[in-house]
């Protein structure tokens, strides 16, 4: 990383998933070079080659995270993060008309680093084991996300046709939970005659000894809810969604626990973690 009084050259990148686009501007303003590279490893090599005669090299981009910081870091790019906010005033005054385009936003940002980036504060490099653990959450934020639209989808299907299930349960982010609805899919696979006793109405051999008492309660509710309901066509268009919707829960929980905690304990050298000794989810 290089001090602000060594900077001669001032680059405008500006990110996008699959490509990118750099504007480089001297002191004097002049556009000195504007290229556009793919997001992969040819097109990153391509961005190294065509900077390689900028060894006084400062860089703004509109982020101070992701793939492309990770790269330009690894890199030893000296890096200015800018905030939107900012970046968008920046584009203003290039583009006083609201014209937004790829050039535009990386010839307003090099122009602004070279001009006010004086004050500006450089990212800082993590450590490998910051930025490793940084990755990890980021995937754990995705995987969270992609479990609550599942959550989501399968509430909606229970409440057109298995209304006492949905009430029956309060955490729908519970392994119980979601091994309920695989079990008793339908409002027919319940009855008061087959259930007198709620915990010998679980299939499986093994009953969820950590949460008796939920899934208990559950089973008494549904059964005490309407266990003539008739086979409609609703009930057999819909009863299909739930095991799959569970099972597609069950597979991302399942990754977000095994996967995420399995890469931690080996980014924090804790003793490895195999499948089998993570608990179903």
């Amino acid at each position: 990383m290089k001090e602000w009084k060594e900077i001669t050259h001032y680059a405008g990148f500006d990110w996008a998933r699959d490509h990118h686009v750099v504007v480089i501007v001297n002191q004097q303003g002049q556009i000195v070079a504007d290229f556009e590279f793919e997001h992969s490893v040819e097109g990153w090599k391509s961005f190294g080659e065509k900077t390689a005669g900028f060894a006084n090299l400062a860089v703004a981009i509109e982020t101070s995270q992701g793939a492309a910081v990770d790269q330009m870091l690894q890199r030893d790019y000296t890096l200015y993060p800018v905030n939107p906010a900012a970046a968008a005033s920046y584009r203003q005054r290039k583009a006083p008309s609201g014209t937004k385009t790829d050039h535009i936003d990386g010839w307003s940002l090099a122009d602004a680093l070279r001009v006010d980036g004086q004050g500006w504060r450089a990212l800082q490099p993590a450590d490998e084991l910051s930025t490793q653990l940084r990755l990890l959450c980021r995937d754990e934020v995705a995987l969270i996300a992609q479990r609550t639209l599942l959550v989501n989808q399968l509430q909606q299907a229970l409440v057109e046709y298995y209304p006492a299930a949905l009430e029956a349960f309060e955490d729908w982010v519970s392994p119980a939970t979601w091994d309920f609805v695989l079990e008793f899919p339908t409002p027919e696979t319940i009855s008061l005659a087959a259930c007198p006793e709620p915990r010998r109405c679980w299939p499986r051999g093994s009953w969820p000894q950590s949460v008796p008492t939920l899934v208990v309660t559950a089973l008494s509710k549904c059964c005490r809810a309407s266990p003539e309901l008739p086979r409609s066509a609703l009930n057999r268009a819909r009863s299909t969604r739930p095991e799959s919707a569970g099972t597609a829960i069950n597979s991302c929980a399942i990754r977000c626990t095994y996967g995420l905690t399995a890469s931690t304990a080996s980014v924090l050298g804790a003793r490895p973690i195999t499948e089998r000794s993570v608990r179903r989810v």
